[in-house]
Parts: C-alpha cells; sequence; structure tokens
C-alpha cells in the first residue's frame, strides 16, 4: 500500500512537470526593435566592457514595485558583478 502510494505521487509529480515544461514560452522582442532601443546607448552599455577598466551594466524589469525598485535592483546587480570582477582580479594577484 504505501509503495503504490509513492508511485501514485511520483507519476503526479512527473506529469506536473510535464505540464509546466510544456506551458507558454516567454515573448522574444524582434532584433528591429532592440537596435532601435539601443541605437544611441554607449559602447559599454551592450557590452559591458571598458578597456583597461573594471565595468559592469545591471538590469531589472520593472514591474509592480515601480521605476525606482527596478533602478535600485539593477544598480545592486551592477554593484555584485564589480565586486565579483574586483574578487576575480585580486585572486589572480594573490596566486
Amino acid at each position: 500500500m504505501n509503495r503504490n502510494v509513492w508511485m501514485v505521487c511520483g507519476v503526479l509529480a512527473l506529469c506536473g512537470l510535464l505540464i509546466a515544461g510544456c506551458g507558454k514560452q516567454a515573448k522574444r522582442v524582434a532584433n528591429k526593435e532592440l537596435q532601435q532601443e539601443f541605437k544611441n546607448a554607449p559602447e559599454w552599455v551592450l557590452t559591458g566592457h571598458v578597456d583597461e577598466a573594471m565595468s559592469a551594466v545591471g538590469s531589472a524589469k520593472i514591474g509592480k514595485g515601480g521605476l525606482q525598485f527596478a533602478r535600485n535592483d539593477a544598480m545592486a546587480q551592477g554593484r555584485g558583478e564589480l565586486a565579483n570582477q574586483l574578487w576575480r582580479s585580486i585572486s589572480k594577484r594573490g596566486a
């Protein structure tokens, strides 16, 4: 009996994963829309790289929290990436 319960639970879990995996896919943005959006953006925004310097770009979707929340989130991501770059740079010098 106990084994049958586990078997049913496993089958239901697999069915749930299958249904979730076949769900609606995220909307893809057309390349022309992206080109128009970023046509005047500086190179470091597009690549996240500046020659001979550490740089990072964070991004966040504007959601229910509003623009300020998204801005703070993007800035935190950028600072986190800068911290990772600095840590890797220091680790290389110490090794």
